[in-house]
């Protein structure tokens, strides 16, 4: 499931969709193949830290096939919406505004519509924003995802 998910995802990531079909295998041969490159150096951690006596196989499996298949879109999910919030925050600080074209446009799409609406954001404001979601909110949403899948999934040992 996970292979078929990832094919999946590697042939509709294709850009631009017009090409020719022979150009078009061959761009989703190339998201394959950079797919396989991605899976390379976690799977040399995991084989390198991996301890048969320690360790319940069948758990190690059930672990990644539920992060991939639950915590990969969770993570999604929930940094989609904590990007969403740290974007209106940074233009209430600096760009108020902004809220003034809210009645046309709802305020949860409001940040991601700018350009459609002939709007150009100050540098400090895009800054923070992008500083905020990126290197605050990011990485903390990615390692609670982590540690709750990881308690509900495997037997930690004391």
């Amino acid at each position: 499931m996970m292979l078929v998910t990832m094919l999946l995802f590697a042939y509709s990531a294709v850009s631009p969709r017009h090409l020719p079909l022979h150009e078009y295998n061959l761009q989703f041969y190339e998201n394959v193949r950079v797919a396989y490159l991605a899976i390379i150096a976690p799977a040399f951690y995991m084989i390198s830290v991996f301890d048969a006596q320690e360790s319940d196989l069948n758990a190690v499996i059930s672990t990644c096939f539920h992060s991939f298949m639950l915590g990969d879109p969770a993570t999604f999910v929930v940094e989609l919406a904590a990007t969403t919030l740290v974007r209106l925050l940074a233009f209430y600080f600096f760009e108020p505004e902004v809220f003034a074209l809210s009645p046309s446009v709802p305020i949860p799409i409001l940040p991601w519509v700018l350009r459609e609406n002939n709007y150009r954001p100050k540098r400090i404001t895009l800054f923070s924003a992008d500083f905020g979601a990126s290197c605050v909110a990011a990485p903390i949403i990615e390692e609670c995802v982590k540690l709750i899948l990881l308690q509900r999934t495997a037997m930690l040992p004391r």
